[in-house]
């Protein structure tokens, strides 16, 4: 009898061992895979471009900040929040742009707005680069000149970090980088102004960071399809992008606080076009 207990604890010992040494090799295994997509660094540049002075120039990049966003993750005053803070997923903060803006060139700042590269080289995280991806020039100028007449805001958030469920989530590849999901993005064209033409150019660099690349809103919580805008009234549609109701003057939370946040500042003709992209064969064709 003693000599059984011994073997059986003998075979214990291995086989707690043996599973030890198992969920080690996976704590590694998650570790390497998600570090590397993580630490990739991209050799692409930002442009040089020119920052405009006018007050109507400036005005655009407010609006432009305002619509797509920018001041949503990183406050009113551009100072920056901290955006996740959670040891089991991550620690990620929207830095302070107020100080950003003039620490770092135009060149760098384009960089990573349009091509979501950090200073470093590595990838952005939460940011929407690829929504702003095919931001015009004279947008993207006009936002980085705004962002510079803000007074500085004393305001510090320290370096990323990524708990076991982000990496897990880098390793599985149900999480991607920024930089990773910019291909998926069509291609637009900024300066037609036929409604359609520009109602597709504002979808896309407003609308995808919620319904996804294709506008499908799959796999996203709260964010349908927007073939559903089709349905909507223009006057109908006007008011679910001012103050976030759908038809029958129903609620929609998230959309609410985008709507009174972002999509007021669209004027009425943008609002306009928004809907005749959406109601058009082009857009419906897709969702065949």
């Amino acid at each position: 009898m003693a000599m059984a207990k011994a073997r059986l604890f003998k075979v214990l010992r291995w086989s707690g061992g043996g599973l030890l040494a198992m969920a080690l090799l996976a704590v590694l295994l998650v570790y390497g895979l998600s570090q590397r997509v993580i630490a990739t660094k991209y050799d692409v540049q930002g442009q040089d471009l020119a920052l405009p002075t006018s007050p109507e120039a400036l005005l655009l990049g407010e609006k432009i900040a305002r619509t797509r966003g920018c001041v949503g993750c990183h406050r009113s005053d551009a100072g920056g929040r901290q955006f996740i803070d959670d040891w089991k997923l991550a620690s990620v903060a929207a830095p302070n742009l107020t100080q950003l803006v003039h620490e770092r060139s135009v060149a760098e700042l384009d960089r990573s707005i349009r091509q979501g590269v950090r200073d470093d080289g590595r990838s952005v995280i939460i940011m929407p680069s690829a929504m702003y991806h095919q931001l015009a020039d004279a947008e993207v100028a006009a936002v980085i000149a705004w962002l510079r007449t803000l007074p500085r805001i004393e305001r510090d958030f320290g370096e990323r970090s990524f708990g076991p469920l982000a990496r897990l989530g880098f390793a599985l590849g149900d999480f991607k980088t920024e930089r990773m999901v910019i291909p998926e993005y069509p291609p637009l064209d900024a300066s037609t102004s036929d409604p359609v033409g520009k109602g597709k150019y504002l979808v896309h660099t407003t609308c995808t960071e919620c319904h996804g690349a294709d506008l499908g809103g799959k796999n996203r919580p709260r964010a349908p399809d927007l073939v559903v805008a089709a349905a909507y009234s223009p006057d109908n549609f006007s008011t679910l992008l001012r103050e976030g109701l759908a038809q029958g003057g129903k609620e929609l939370k998230l959309m609410k606080t985008v709507a009174l946040t972002r999509f007021a500042y669209f004027d009425d003709e943008e609002i306009a076009a928004i809907h005749a992209y959406l109601s058009s064969p082009e857009f419906l064709a897709t969702r065949q």
